[in-house]
C-alpha cells in the first residue's frame, strides 16, 4: 500500500476559512559567473535592482539578465521578492528542466511557492545560437516540451505553476512553429521585445505584469493599462506598430506578443495564449492560474485530513454527514479565497456517500469550478434607424 497522501487531478473538458496564498515569481537567464559574487546554477532571492548589481551584474556583465530584472521592477514595486538563477550558456533545455535540474532546484529552494516561472535562455553550444530552428535561434523551440514536463511534475506534487519562455531572434513570423494543436498548456512563449536587446524577448516585463494581476485577469485586458515601455519590436527588430501583418499569424500559432490598437496610444499584450489548442479548457494563462490556485488551496485544506477517522454507514460506505462536511470544507475555502474575490463565478463540491471507505481507505471528492467569462471579441452592429427607440 502506498504512503498516505493527497492526489489532486486536473479535469479537462469541464469548464469557512481563508487560507494564506502567495504568488511568487522566478527568473532564470543565460549568465556567466562573477567571481566571489554570483555562481551559476545557484539560486538567489533579490528585492530590487540594486541587489542584482551587488551580485556583479552590469551593462557588460550579465547585461541581458540585468535588463530583465530592471524590466521586472518597472512594474513590481521595490521589495517584491524575485527568485533568480543563472543558466550556463551550453545548457540544453532537456538538462535545465530535467528532474533535479536547475529548474527543480529553484522550485525546491522557494519551498514550492513559485507560481510563475520565467526563462530567458538560448543554448550556445555548437552553432545553435547562430542558426534558426522553426523560426527561432538558440534551440528555443525545444523548450516548451521540457518546460511542460517540468510544470506537470510540479503539479503532481500540488505545486502547480506557469512557465514563460522568452524567444530569441525570430527570422520571420511565417517560419515559427505552430502550436495550435499542441497541448503545452503550462507554457507560454513570448516573441516581443522592449529593448535594449531587440533579439531577446522582454520576459521580465511580462513576468512582472502577470504577477501584478489577480489569477483570473488576462494579460490582454486593455484596462490593465499600456505596458510601461517607450518602444516595442518583434525579436527580429521589426517595429510592433509597423509589422501589424504579423498579428494574426502569431496569434493563430499561439505566441505571446505586444501589439497596438488603432487610435489608442501605447503597447499591450495580445491575448493570453498558452501553447495549446484553443479548444482546450486551459488555452489561456488566466485559466491555468485559476486552476493552479484552486489546486494549491485544495491541497492546503485536505493535507490536514490525512489519516482522519471517517464516519461510515453499516455497509462500510461514507456517512452522509461526513460527505457533507468535506463538501462544505472545500466550498467554503474556495468561496472565500476565489469566488468572493471575483476569481471564479461559482464553486461546488460533491462527495459520493456510496464510496466504500473501509475497503479502500480512500476519500474521493469532485470539485467543480465555474470560471468567469471574457469579452475577448466584441461585435457592435451600427446603422441608421427611423426611430431612436428601435
Amino acid at each position: 500500500m502506498p504512503l498516505p497522501q493527497v492526489n489532486i487531478t486536473q479535469a479537462h473538458g469541464q469548464l469557512g476559512r481563508a487560507l494564506p496564498f502567495e504568488d511568487r515569481a522566478a527568473l532564470l537567464c543565460t549568465s556567466v559567473a562573477v567571481a566571489g559574487k554570483f555562481l551559476l546554477s545557484k539560486t538567489y532571492t533579490i528585492y530590487h535592482v540594486q541587489d542584482a548589481e551587488t551580485l556583479g551584474f552590469s551593462t557588460t556583465v550579465n547585461g541581458d539578465f540585468l535588463n530583465h530584472i530592471k524590466d521586472f521592477y518597472r512594474i513590481a514595486p521595490p521589495g517584491t521578492p524575485l527568485v533568480i538563477a543563472g543558466v550556463p550558456k551550453a545548457t540544453a533545455f532537456a538538462t535545465l528542466f530535467q528532474t533535479d535540474g536547475i529548474a527543480d532546484r529553484v522550485l525546491k529552494y522557494a519551498g514550492g511557492k513559485i507560481t510563475l516561472f520565467a526563462v530567458s535562455h538560448a543554448q550556445h553550444s555548437g552553432n545553435y545560437v547562430y542558426t534558426h530552428t522553426d523560426g527561432l535561434k538558440g534551440r528555443i523551440q525545444l523548450a516548451p516540451a521540457h518546460a511542460h514536463a517540468f510544470a506537470a511534475r510540479a503539479k503532481a506534487i500540488s505545486q502547480p505553476l506557469h512557465v514563460l519562455i522568452g524567444g530569441y531572434h525570430m527570422n520571420s513570423a511565417s517560419n515559427l512553429r505552430a502550436y495550435g494543436t499542441a497541448n503545452y498548456h503550462h507554457v507560454s512563449l513570448l516573441v516581443s521585445s522592449a529593448g535594449p536587446n531587440a533579439d531577446l524577448a522582454s520576459i521580465g516585463l511580462v513576468l512582472a505584469h502577470l504577477a501584478s494581476l489577480p489569477p483570473q485577469r488576462k494579460l490582454s485586458r486593455v484596462r490593465n493599462g499600456a505596458l510601461p515601455i517607450a518602444k516595442s519590436t518583434f525579436i527580429n527588430g521589426g517595429a510592433t506598430d509597423k509589422y501589424t501583418a504579423y498579428y494574426d499569424d502569431l496569434h493563430s500559432k499561439r505566441y505571446l506578443f505586444f501589439r497596438t490598437y488603432p487610435g489608442k496610444s501605447g503597447y499591450y499584450v495580445a491575448d493570453d495564449c498558452t501553447l495549446a489548442s484553443t479548444a482546450s479548457d486551459y488555452a489561456s494563462i488566466a485559466a491555468n492560474r485559476v486552476i493552479n490556485k484552486a489546486i494549491r488551496l485544495a491541497y492546503q485544506i485536505f493535507v490536514n485530513e490525512i489519516g482522519e477517522e471517517l464516519q461510515v454507514q453499516d455497509n462500510g460506505t461514507l456517512a452522509d454527514e461526513a460527505a457533507r462536511y468535506y463538501e462544505g470544507l472545500i466550498e467554503n475555502a474556495i468561496g472565500l479565497q476565489m469566488v468572493a474575490e471575483g476569481q471564479l463565478n461559482a464553486v461546488s463540491a460533491f462527495v459520493d456517500p456510496t464510496q466504500q471507505v473501509i475497503q479502500n481507505d480512500k476519500l474521493s471528492i469532485q470539485l467543480n469550478l465555474q470560471p468567469v467569462g471574457y469579452a475577448s471579441f466584441i461585435e457592435v452592429a451600427v446603422g441608421f434607424s427611423l426611430s431612436a427607440n428601435t
